[in-house]
């Protein structure tokens, strides 16, 4: 079993290396996104498997640029080797086990497409349904100009998002086939032939691609919305029995907590809680949860 880890970050430039370090060997690789509006140098370190993306984005939350980040990323880890699984990290997750035994678990499960979603055109759910039947900009454009002409149009959009009206279609139709939208979380953990018919459906299909480039995020609808419109739907651990309810049976392998916004770990109190949610990765972590990683290293399976 071999695993590229694939990181996108834009901050705390220590806790990601910690990170790229544990995941890291002699079979793993690690690749990391490091957001274009950042200093690179002060997240360089020279670790064996450990790359940084060599066409970096400038991401902006919210914004399509995210997506190909993460495609720039499985792109480059390609060029090196075929992985088995391909796992989608956020700058601040953490693993809560040891190389030995994520990579027991994915062996274990080796058909299971780790991608959790609900279905956003048919939800009855009114503010997110509005993440693709309105248009957002969060994105940043290269030209101020453009940026101050295109302000108008985004305040317009943003209230009738907020009134939620409806104004966009909330499903997409290509060569006579009609994609519905899914939503899930970030991150995912998928096998090397998903990720392979991921990166050629970029590719072949631009105007799919400008259709999300406008939804609300992309990187929690776009590569959920291409499995489940195609045979890897049945690889999933849903499958098509889903509901429309939004809630937290959406987490794939990563455990957070979002009251109001994502809570952070930080004390070793916290460590049962993680390791009995079943996943094998948790965020909110940064440096400040020092003596809880160090408590997760310590014990870790």
């Amino acid at each position: 079993m071999k695993i590229a880890y694939l990181i996108i970050c834009h901050m705390d430039p220590k806790f990601v290396q910690r990170t790229a370090k544990k995941l890291s060997n002699d079979k793993n690789h690690v690749f990391i996104h490091v957001d274009k509006k950042q200093d690179i140098s002060e997240y360089i370190f020279n670790y064996k498997n450990v790359h940084f993306c060599k066409k970096r984005v400038k991401n902006y939350w919210g914004g399509w640029n995210s997506v190909i980040a993460t495609i720039n990323l499985i792109k480059q880890a390609m060029e090196i080797e075929d992985f088995d699984r391909y796992v989608l990290l956020q700058g601040q997750d953490y693993p809560l086990y040891s190389n030995e035994y994520i990579e027991e678990f994915f062996v274990k499960h080796s058909d299971i497409e780790f991608c959790k979603s609900y279905n956003l055109t048919h939800t009855t759910n009114k503010k997110d349904s509005m993440k693709i039947y309105g248009y957002w900009f969060f994105d940043k454009l290269d030209s101020r100009i453009m940026n101050i002409l295109r302000y108008p149009l985004k305040l317009i959009c943003l209230i009738l998002n907020r009134k939620t009206i409806k104004y966009r279609k909330g499903y997409y139709i290509e060569n006579n086939i009609k994609y519905e939208i899914y939503s899930g979380w970030a991150q995912w953990a998928l096998t090397r032939e998903c990720v392979k018919y991921i990166v050629d459906f970029y590719d072949k299909h631009r105007k799919f691609n400008l259709y999300f480039k406008y939804s609300f995020p992309p990187d929690e609808i776009y590569f959920h919305t291409i499995i489940y419109n195609s045979r890897f739907v049945y690889k999933t651990v849903d499958g098509k029995s889903l509901n429309n309810i939004r809630n937290d049976s959406l987490l794939n392998l990563t455990y957070f907590e979002y009251p109001n916004e994502v809570s952070v770990f930080r004390n070793i109190e916290d460590y049962n809680k993680l390791l009995n949610s079943g996943c094998l990765f948790a965020r909110k972590l940064n440096s400040s949860s020092k003596y809880l990683l160090d408590y997760i290293d310590k014990n870790a399976k």
